[in-house]
């Protein structure tokens, strides 16, 4: 009979305390405790909102700021890509269609657009007008 071959333990892994440090715009406040088998931290964003995000997260950068920060990024960023310009002022395709100055649906909105007519005729020419070479 063969003697038992005895495998190596894994390497545990030693507790880090990440108290005061910064993961994009979190910074961490406190240890929570453990969540399973991750260790939780309760983090405050630099807009003042506090949420809670595991080491894991934290230290591979998928926890960088809070939900409102995030979503707020997001907006700026889908404004910046389909930002238009009407009237002199520059706003984004859903801003444009809550304006009161818009006659016609989004969907009418983004067909004009595509045909090649400008924002400004887009926004205010009659709702079941089609031709833009004709004008009326």
């Amino acid at each position: 009979m063969k003697p038992l071959i005895r495998l190596p333990r894994p390497k545990v892994r030693s507790f880090v305390d990440h108290t005061g440090k910064t993961f994009g715009s979190l910074t961490v406040k406190g240890y929570l405790g453990k969540r399973g088998d991750r260790h939780c931290w309760e983090c405050q964003c630099a807009c003042g909102v506090t949420r809670e995000a595991s080491s894991p997260r934290l230290v591979e950068g998928r926890a960088r700021q809070c939900k409102v920060c995030a979503r707020k990024a997001l907006l700026d960023f889908h404004k910046e890509r389909t930002s238009h310009v009407a009237f002199g002022e520059d706003k984004s395709f859903m801003e444009w269609t809550n304006d009161e100055r818009c006659t016609v649906s989004g969907r009418t909105l983004r067909r004009r657009l595509k045909m090649g007519m400008s924002m400004e005729q887009a926004l205010s020419k009659k709702p079941y007008w089609r031709n833009p070479n004709v004008e009326g």
